[in-house]
């Protein structure tokens, strides 16, 4: 997806090994309305042993570079700075995770689909474009992705 297409906004995650849930803040993704989901409410212990709560979900149509259909992506909304794509959450729904010095990406195990996470700094990001997942007819889903 070189060029963004109409409806759909760039969110930029950054895979997260130590992160128990995919969460955002309410601020990312702002063309999607974050819904109560099963785990709003729940308490996050974060990195400095602060509590932070699930304040609903976003279900989110994903599209990557290397997409050739959207993925149902869900995230929690909690207080973060930044969005988080749990490591732990990819591995249970069947991924494998790979960081490398020449190629880092996320497989999927089944199809052998790869998406490539871009190097920053100090951390590996996975670049999507999300809209809506009810914008998006079902048909047109692999519902497999993250």
């Amino acid at each position: 997806m070189a060029v963004a297409l109409e409806g759909w906004t760039e969110l930029r995650l950054t895979v997260d090994s130590g992160a128990g849930e995919s969460v955002v803040p309410a601020t990312d993704a702002p063309n999607i309305t974050p819904v109560r989901g099963e785990k709003y409410g729940n308490k996050y212990e974060v990195a400095n042993g602060d509590f932070i709560f699930n304040q609903g979900e976003k279900r989110c149509a994903m599209m990557t570079e290397e997409s050739s259909h959207p993925r149902l992506l869900t995230l929690q909304v909690s207080d973060v700075h930044k969005g988080l794509l749990s490591v732990v959450e990819m591995i249970r729904k069947g991924q494998r995770v790979v960081f490398d010095q020449d190629w880092s990406y996320i497989q999927d195990k089944e199809s052998g689909h790869c998406d490539t996470l871009v190097q920053t700094e100090d951390a590996f990001e996975l670049v999507t474009w999300v809209k809506p997942a009810d914008l998006v007819s079902k048909a047109d889903f692999h519902l497999r992705g993250r």
